[in-house]
């Protein structure tokens, strides 16, 4: 990089064409200092063409990433002097790297970045657990960062190269002269270096064995700045599994601006050792606490649900109104007729409703009604792995001892013992039962796996289809708006064509 100082050139008595190649010069002689300034005067300029808007636009950013580079990797030259303003790059615990230095380890996995103008970077840094960082990712938090020029001067023989630097998560213009540019920024190149750095998936087989050991994870986690004003998509994940399961998905979602703007992503994780309707009164806890922590009255009462196997169970529940459906399915009698009240937690896992108003609902090989591989060998094998946390022990324990078995329905006593999630997945569980048949406050659509057939038009047909763990019978159900069929091995996440179906569904709902 030339770095003989001078007096900076002037381009006022230029015409844009020849700024345009003054401009150029210095690109060919690597002079990326006058040539990002160059480029600069040149997006200031009235009239012009859509070929020397889009030669500055280039060169800007060229000469910008080369000169961002050196302030990231600490670098210094003799005749230069870089300051940023807008961010405190030396503050301690924040990391920046250029998304241009990502290392793409799956195809499907690319970044998109929106905007135009300006250099990318990624800042990550430590989560401090207090405050909203407790509703965010325990790797740690990532924001798009855009780098812009400032001006350029010389000063004592040097070149002052002035920067400024901007947490971007959403379409911000930048000014130059009488003309507007959209900065760059990129949801998903934030969220890939989450994926890189991401541990979460060590607790998949913890949270069903040892779910004590992974309850300090629970929670509900959003991968983008928290907003007011986007619709939340809740995404859920199954037994023995983690969010990362649902990158596919939220790349594709966060590579598209539309649904970018509209919507925010929240992933929950849950120690899937305990049954569902346990993990439902927690995850609601949670849910509650994040909207809380917006105190915005006025905050959207609209919600995506998006649920995978148990998961999808989990959603059915965060999505309905139980009035006394479930507690009926348990108990003869109602609450307030018991000498001993119930734990409010306990009431709480038979009794609920929606936290949303209006629920788009998105079932992915969901076991409405049970499935066969809970009564297997290698179910019953799984069920006696599982160490249930004395958190939700306690809650039945101390009710029972209290009113006694003579108060469970008969269908439910043989549950009553600390049930776990295999043995509430068993076909024919009362509450189970009891859950299918109530509405979903919203709309709702299920994506169901084969390992056979693409389509079914009868009964019987139908009954041959089956992932190797949830069958037809138990996935579909007639409340869904719409349903379809995609290869899979219990592993619709990850199918493009469901991930495609569900793009298509959210657009429709933002048009």
């Amino acid at each position: 990089m030339d770095l003989n100082v001078s007096s900076l050139p002037t381009w006022n008595n230029l015409d844009n064409a020849d700024v345009a190649k003054q401009c150029q010069q210095f690109a060919f002689i690597n002079n990326s200092i006058i040539a990002l300034s160059c480029a600069n005067t040149l997006l200031t300029r009235n009239n012009l063409s859509t070929q020397e808007k889009n030669q500055a636009v280039e060169l800007y950013n060229h000469s910008l990433q080369q000169l961002v580079n050196l302030v990231l990797q600490q670098r210094t030259l003799d005749n230069l002097v870089v300051k940023v303003n807008g961010l405190n790059l030396a503050k301690q615990k924040h990391r920046l790297v250029l998304t241009s230095a990502f290392n793409i380890l799956e195809p499907r996995l690319k970044v998109t970045e929106f905007g135009e103008l300006g250099v990318l970077a990624i800042r990550e840094r430590d989560n401090t657990k207090k405050g909203q960082d407790k509703f965010y990712p325990s790797e740690g938090i990532f924001r798009s960062v855009n780098f812009q020029f400032d001006s350029l001067t010389v000063h004592n023989g040097k070149y002052v190269l002035k920067l400024h630097a901007a947490e971007l998560s959403s379409a911000t213009d930048i000014t130059k002269g009488n003309n507007q540019y959209q900065q760059k920024y990129s949801p998903a190149a934030a969220y890939l270096s989450l994926l890189q750095k991401a541990d979460i998936d060590n607790f998949s087989v913890i949270g069903v064995i040892h779910a004590a050991k992974a309850e300090f994870r629970r929670g509900v986690f959003a991968v983008e700045p928290i907003s007011t004003t986007k619709i939340p998509i809740i995404m859920i994940h199954g037994l023995n599994s983690d969010p990362i399961i649902w990158r596919y998905l939220t790349m594709v979602l966060l590579n598209d601006q539309q649904l970018s703007n509209h919507f925010q992503i929240w992933h929950l994780y849950y120690p899937s050792g305990p049954p569902p309707f346990f993990t439902s009164m927690k995850l609601k806890q949670s849910i509650d606490d994040l909207l809380s922590s917006i105190n915005q009255p006025n905050f959207t009462d609209d919600a995506v649900f998006i649920g995978h196997s148990m998961g999808g169970i989990v959603t059915n529940v965060l999505t309905t109104d139980s009035e006394y459906a479930l507690w009926d399915a348990a108990f003869i009698d109602r609450p307030e007729m018991f000498e001993e009240k119930p734990d409010r937690d306990l009431e709480n896992i038979f009794i609920f409703k929606p936290i949303f108003k209006h629920n788009t609902v998105f079932f992915l090989d969901t076991p409405h009604r049970g499935s066969e591989v809970a009564t297997s060998t290698i179910g019953y094998f799984s069920s006696a792995l599982v160490n249930l946390p004395q958190s939700f022990l306690g809650l039945f324990q101390n009710f029972t001892s209290k009113i006694g078995l003579e108060k469970m329905t008969k269908a439910m006593q043989p549950f009553m013992e600390g049930p776990n999630s295999i043995q509430v997945l068993r076909p024919g569980h009362p509450l189970m039962n009891a859950l299918n048949e109530l509405p979903i406050a919203g709309e709702a659509y299920s994506i169901i796996g084969t390992e056979n057939d693409l389509h079914c038009l009868s009964d019987s047909d139908c009954s041959n289809i089956s992932d190797g763990v949830v069958n037809y019978n138990s996935a579909h159900i007639d409340q869904a708006k719409e349903d379809i069929i995609v290869p899979s091995t219990h592993n619709s996440f990850q199918s493009e064509q469901a991930i495609e179906f569900i793009k298509s569904k959210l657009l429709q709902l933002i048009k």
